[in-house]
């Protein structure tokens, strides 16, 4: 009797680093020539899904007698002819639906679409058409075993191993390796069956001798769901296993997961990502990969609509002079017009770097807008040059309706006889600018405001400080940054700092940098480059993440939520390792729900770029690891993260390597969500 059902493979989430075998891998088979004894059978696969054909022996208890591709028209078998002209044979079909890079076997128990009946008669047209897919209500539950561990696992019942659908042995491999197994509903006899009513008779089994039950009871499972059940092992090399998550097994679950390559930007110049007004899609722009004057903007929906047009990229003035145009950060506001602030560098040596904030409607028009030069000379012989940290988001910040903040720093430094740069001495900057006060659509100069630190006292001259992202909760900006920091030299102390700045403090621009009782948090070893609000049940609070230098010089990720700090003032960042990697620092971050997804880049050496790793990982605001993802090794960076309205969230790769950035949405609840 073939094996009831225990399904799934060798293979692969988009968050694991299990690889799915498939014998028949969606090629013609290698059919017997047809004689007087067979004849050849069309299917017509109608659904979006490759099907495995059973021949007269349904999936529980048949084999596989050949797969069919998706949408194929004119797929081929030679089967033997019916001994029964009439009735003829029944073929069973099977819905391999992918959730992820996994596939999950499903047959529809209904004689509509669960089988046909034809007879296989020579030189007539035998056509078996498979109808398409449009809900699925599994009578089973699946398990899906995560081995996390460096030790081989297996699934047994009693004393019987169990074999993952598709593989030749029980083993689970060890450091991701994972298996899918249906709990059927079905009271079959076989002792390796796993049903609904036999769950207690089913254990773990890892390093010989160490057994432990499931963690689900009988009362636990219901039909229709994937419970994610996770091995691991502690510091102490005690094995044990978790449930991870509930995710319910249907095509909705299926849409959710896809993946998509940057075709339209340029790599050369920063991305931007943000969700749409409405939650429901994210916006991304960045400099155009056919014109690098210009920058433009697309939209991807929940379920990977991809929209652009030529009419969603711009060049601003001085067109014909403009060398490159990149994205700093933007907004969408409630009217759908996008405020962007983005850097225009000009061919000609005598029109310095602009900063363009402006306010645009790619349906209509320009509402607004106002050029700040990057650099000028000051009255007082000196020259003054902006920055903003190009990988940090939440650089722009509404206030109100067309009244915006950004945060950065600003050089200021003298110039001697020979063009030497001396002096240097950085400065924090906020920018206040009010787009409803214009004249032509130009912001006026009284409109914009500036909040400057004024004093170096705690940043010795030439060290970098540097206000990388803020949030504001509808009454107060938070400020997230550092200072006292070299880059060439790591044996300074990085001081982290958040500070809040009152509204009327932001709009007059007289917030003082230096006032200890601006400064809420503040703590030595840290690089802090991104901040997050969350404003739910009524309650605002956020999350702040960047870099920690531990002893040793390692760099390891940290973070630090608002309650953290309300609750102890001393409080010490939550810090994070990747495994068997000497330095890692986390780049953004998004609150899901009661989690937080941090996403980064590690690696062997201080700056990165040695065998990096990107990775993604979720904690719980007390701190303890829920679940981390390691297995995108083609690329070298997790840029962005942001969550989305119907469970999911919208990853953004990177690679120095040479490759264009990708963009990836990966469904959240089968990494560790609850099921929405």
């Amino acid at each position: 009797m073939k094996r009831i059902f225990f399904l799934v493979a060798i293979f692969s989430f988009l968050f694991s680093s299990c690889i799915f075998v498939n014998d028949n891998s969606g090629q013609e088979p290698d059919n017997p020539p047809v004689d007087e004894n067979t004849a050849l059978v069309t299917f017509e696969n109608k659904s979006k899904f490759d099907v495995n054909i059973y021949l007269g022996s349904n999936p529980y208890i048949g084999a596989v007698s050949c797969t069919v591709p998706a949408s194929s028209t004119n797929y081929s078998k030679a089967f033997i002819i019916s001994k029964d002209q009439s009735i003829g044979d029944v073929f069973y079909i099977e819905y391999l639906i992918k959730i992820g890079n996994a596939l999950f076997p499903y047959w529809t128990h209904e004689a509509s679409s669960g089988w046909k009946s034809q007879a296989i008669k020579k030189g007539e047209n035998n056509k078996i058409i498979i109808d398409e897919l449009t809900k699925c209500e599994s009578k089973s539950a699946y398990l899906l075993i995560e081995n996390n561990t460096n030790s081989e696992v297996r699934v047994n019942n009693g004393t019987t191993p169990l074999k993952p659908y598709a593989s030749s042995e029980a083993l689970i491999s060890k450091q991701g390796g994972c298996g899918i197994y249906e709990v059927s509903p079905l009271k079959l006899n076989e002792c390796s069956d796993i049903n609904l009513g036999y769950l207690q008779g089913v254990k773990i089994k890892i390093d010989i001798t160490n057994e432990f039950p499931l963690p689900l009871a009988n009362s636990d499972v219901t039909a229709g769901n994937i419970y994610t059940i996770s091995v691991n092992k502690d510091e102490h090399g005690v094995a044990s296993a978790s449930l991870k998550s509930v995710t319910p097994f249907n095509i909705d679950t299926q849409k959710k997961i896809w993946s998509l390559d940057n075709s339209i930007f340029t790599t050369e110049f920063p991305t931007a990502m943000r969700l749409s007004y409405d939650k429901k899609s994210t916006l991304i722009m960045g400099t155009a990969k056919t014109d690098i004057k210009k920058i433009g903007i697309a939209c991807i929906d929940e379920y990977g609509k991809y929209s652009t047009g030529t009419d969603n990229f711009i060049s601003f003035t001085n067109a014909n002079n403009l060398l490159y145009t990149s994205i700093v950060d933007f907004v969408e506001q409630d009217d759908g017009s996008i405020v962007m602030l983005c850097r225009q560098v000009f061919e000609a040596d005598d029109i310095p770097d602009t900063y363009v904030i402006a306010c645009y409607d790619f349906n209509k028009d320009l509402k607004w807008q106002k050029s700040i030069p990057s650099s000028a000379k000051l009255n007082n012989g000196k020259y003054y040059k902006f920055h903003f940290r190009s990988d940090t988001r939440n650089k722009l910040v509404q206030i109100e309706k067309d009244k915006f903040a950004f945060v950065g720093i600003y050089n200021l430094y003298s110039k001697d006889d020979n063009d030497y740069y001396s002096s240097s001495d950085i400065y924090y900057l906020i920018t206040y600018i009010d787009g409803t006060d214009v004249e032509n659509k130009i912001v006026k100069s009284d409109a914009v405001k500036y909040s400057r630190s004024s004093d170096c006292i705690d940043a010795l001259d030439g060290l970098e400080r540097h206000l990388t992202s803020a949030y504001f909760d509808g009454s107060d900006l938070y400020i997230c940054g550092y200072d006292n920091w070299t880059p060439a030299d790591y044996s300074t102390t990085h001081v982290g700092k958040v500070w809040k700045a009152p509204l009327t403090e932001i709009t007059s621009g007289t917030f003082d940098f230096s006032s200890a009782s601006n400064v809420v948090y503040s703590c030595e070893n840290c690089l802090f480059f991104g901040i997050d609000g969350n404003n739910s049940n009524g309650k605002a609070s956020y999350v702040v993440c960047g870099e920690y230098k531990d002893s040793g010089k390692l760099l390891k990720g940290c973070f630090v939520t608002s309650d953290m700090i309300k609750g102890n003032s001393s409080c010490e960042p939550v810090l994070y390792t990747v495994k068997e990697k000497n330095h890692c620092w986390f780049n953004q971050l998004c609150q899901y729900g009661n989690k937080i997804l941090l996403c980064g880049k590690s690696g062997d050496s201080f700056d990165g770029n040695t065998n990096p790793l990107p990775f993604v990982v979720a904690f719980d605001y007390n701190g303890n690891k829920l679940w981390e993802n390691l297995t995108y090794t083609s690329y070298t960076d997790a840029l962005n993260i942001l969550p989305n309205s119907i469970g999911t969230y919208l990853l953004q790769l990177g690679s120095s390597k040479g490759d264009d950035n990708k963009i990836h949405y990966v469904n959240a609840d089968l990494l560790g969500n609850e099921a929405k």
